[in-house]
């Protein structure tokens, strides 16, 4: 996953599950921030069961299908997700504004080969049969044209064959953080045109503080919420929270990508998938030698997004503020 210049587009995001509605309050005081044209805030009311999968129209690559990998980048405000099979390809390409698009407009290729004929999968989605994971690396190249806009164009690399299962790792990864009662998140959030960035911090049980850069603050504990408007706090009820929250909460299919050197230390990367209808998620976990993330970085329509996590368990103050 490269860095992207951002450019012209609107905003759109998922905010997953329940114990992620901290994300949803803070996503909700950017929308004065960022400038919003035409996106749609998705908010979900209740944490996914994981029996119900969403219809093929509204798919993500593959759904959960485990024999994929998955992997995503973006370019201007379109996130690309390519799910490989051994000789099989799925890629949804989709821009911030979730508009359909006819997959004529979307063409794959695999090591500068055009990859045809293209089928329609799904929402924003083709698939083909394709030279990925079968003995050679490859780069999978997809380009998404659009009236008046120059293309979007990702190039992303897979690996000779399809990496293992992390799900060992991911579960002592979700066995670790789910114990701390303190995190502080440092989050950068991009759509395509604009960026901000955050300041979380979190005490179990309930209790969670945030300041965006732009000056928008807030408070919650149990069921009440300060926000910082108009030069003062001001108290209404919510419903609780669960904290410390984490943004890839639902989020299946763990695959070990490798390791890497992150601030001067060794990490384990980790893939993990949301199928979310019409908002998949895909992210990348960095994960120390204490199976905390360190890093996660999310991709999903018009939602472009790097956390870098710390302070595990050190003390926090959330207080109702004066």
């Amino acid at each position: 996953m490269g860095a992207r210049r951002p450019a012209a587009g609107s905003l759109a995001t998922v905010v997953g599950m329940t114990n992620d509605r901290w994300f949803g309050w803070a996503v909700a005081a950017c929308v004065a921030t960022l400038t919003v044209a035409g996106g749609a805030w998705i908010v979900s009311t209740g944490p996914s069961s994981g029996t119900a999968e969403p219809s093929a129209r509204a798919a993500a690559p593959a759904g959960y299908n485990p024999r994929f990998v998955r992997y995503a980048d973006h370019d201007q405000d379109v996130v690309v997700i390519v799910a490989a099979a051994p000789g099989k390809l799925e890629v949804v390409a989709a821009p911030s504004d979730s508009a359909d698009l006819p997959p004529e407009d979307v063409a794959v290729a695999v090591d500068s080969q055009a990859v045809e004929p293209l089928a329609d999968c799904g929402w924003n989605c083709v698939a083909a049969d394709a030279p990925v994971l079968q003995g050679d690396p490859s780069f999978v190249g997809v380009e998404l044209r659009r009236s008046g806009r120059r293309p979007a164009r990702v190039a992303i690399a897979l690996p000779a064959r399809r990496p293992p299962s992390g799900a060992s790792l991911y579960r002592a990864v979700q066995r670790r953080m789910g114990a701390f009662r303190t995190v502080r998140v440092d989050e950068r959030l991009e759509n395509g045109t604009s960026s901000i960035r955050t300041r979380f911090a979190f005490r179990a049980p309930d209790r969670m503080r945030y300041r965006i850069n732009t000056g928008v603050k807030a408070v919650v504990i149990g069921g009440r919420r300060w926000d910082w408007a108009g030069g003062r706090w001001q108290a209404v009820p919510t419903e609780p929270i669960r904290s410390p929250a984490y943004v890839w909460a639902g989020a299946r299919l763990p695959r070990f990508l490798g390791r890497e050197r992150l601030d001067g230390r060794n990490v384990r990367l980790l893939s993990v998938f949301r199928n979310e209808p019409r908002f998949p998620a895909w992210f990348r976990l960095a994960v120390d030698d204490h199976d905390r993330v360190v890093r996660a970085d999310m991709l999903s329509v018009g939602h472009f997004m790097v956390e870098r996590l710390a302070r595990f368990g050190e003390p926090v103050t959330i207080v109702p503020p004066r």
